[in-house]
């Protein structure tokens, strides 16, 4: 018999707490868990893994929201423009030390009508606003992430999200990386990861644009090493 664990609760209430602890206790007893995250929810998959690799000394706060673009305002679904969300965000998590910042999937979607370079040029606005919030830890240096998603892949364009992205979105995705580094290559206290880079991150098969169990795994371990300094 498979046992069923069905975790709900409003945002913030502790679901992802209570789930890493749950996971612990289950995993010390011999049992192997396999967690169905709702896409929409608070539950973050990346988060989870993330602080489990670096421990108690660290706290990961997450602010992810799917559709989330890094400029455009979405005439489907309203909020999902992080430029114009995101000094508020930094400043009720201040102090910081760090930010990453994920963006320009959504960015990518025929409706925005912006090619690779565009998209970049959107996120760099977005890295300059999160460097000059007022969110650091004793007004000390800023330090942010930047993280190139795995990019959608071709056979997107058969699967269940092809009609509310678009066509296109395979070119776009994957011509932002190439164009956003140099772009913040100059800019101080800025840091890039690429995550097409990394062996193991990609999207899954089901639905071409959204990561698999291996790809979380792949990407936590990929900030942790980013995190505390070690070598990528």
């Amino acid at each position: 018999m498979v046992q069923v664990d069905l975790i709900t609760g409003f945002l913030g209430a502790g679901k992802t707490t209570f789930l890493r602890k749950y996971v612990h206790w289950l995993n010390a007893r011999g049992q192997r868990v396999c967690i169905l995250e709702n896409d929409f929810g608070a539950v973050n998959v990346d988060v989870m893994l993330l602080q489990d690799l670096l421990g108690d000394g660290w706290s990961v706060v997450e602010e992810g929201l799917p559709g989330r673009t890094a400029v455009f305002d979405d005439p489907i679904t309203e909020g999902m423009n992080g430029l114009r969300v995101i000094t508020p965000i930094l400043m009720s998590h201040a102090p910081l030390d760090t930010v990453t910042i994920m963006l320009g999937t959504n960015d990518s979607k025929e409706r925005f009508g912006c090619n690779s370079h565009l998209i970049s040029r959107g996120i760099v606005r977005l890295v300059k606003k999160a460097l000059h919030t007022e969110c650091w830890r004793d007004n000390a240096r800023p330090d942010v992430l930047v993280i190139v998603p795995p990019s959608i892949t071709p056979e997107y364009d058969h699967l269940i999200f092809k009609d509310a992205m678009g066509t296109g979105c395979h070119e776009r995705c994957a011509g932002i990386a190439a164009q956003l580094e140099p772009m913040l290559k100059d800019i101080a206290n800025v840091r890039f990861l690429d995550a097409n880079t990394l062996p193991g991150a990609g999207c899954s098969p089901l639905d071409g644009m959204h990561m698999t169990v291996q790809s979380h795994k792949v990407l936590a371990k990929a900030l942790q090493k980013a995190l505390t300094g070690d070598t990528l």
